[in-house]
């Protein structure tokens, strides 16, 4: 991963799984096994999302000089909720990790995952209507 932090929660992330799913997992004959292929999964899951991400390096004659972009909330629907241009916000604009919101916000790492998919998604519906300035 190249983060140890970003790895460490991905790990977090792998035991909460098995914690919310701690009655199904009583049974499973393979213990071991469904954490290497749940962690598996997520770690692909955060590698996919990663590339969705912007991260641009500044060139080396970069001085300050442009005009900064507008703050994201200007340029979001009215459609959605003060809590998912919330998430949008300190994940896109913030470039903040899933844990690093989590904490921010108070909520579990699926949590956060999930509300962010859900104003994604959310999103994606407003946009695909006309409801993106």
């Amino acid at each position: 991963m190249r983060d140890y932090s970003l790895a460490e929660n991905l790990v977090a992330e792998t035991f909460l799984i098995m914690l919310c799913k701690r009655e199904t997992l009583t049974k499973h004959p393979n213990i071991a096994g469904w954490l290497n292929l749940t962690l598996k999964n997520v770690i692909l899951d955060e590698l996919k999302s990663a590339k969705h991400r912007l991260e641009m390096p500044l060139s080396p004659d970069f001085h300050g000089s442009a005009s900064p972009a507008p703050p994201l909330e200007l340029s979001l629907p009215d459609g959605l909720s003060p809590k998912e241009k919330e998430i949008l916000i300190l994940l896109y604009e913030k470039q903040l990790s899933y844990g690093e919101i989590a904490v921010r916000l108070g909520i579990s790492l699926l949590n956060c995952r999930t509300r962010a998919f859900r104003a994604r998604e959310h999103y994606r519906q407003l946009a695909a209507n006309g409801g993106v300035r």
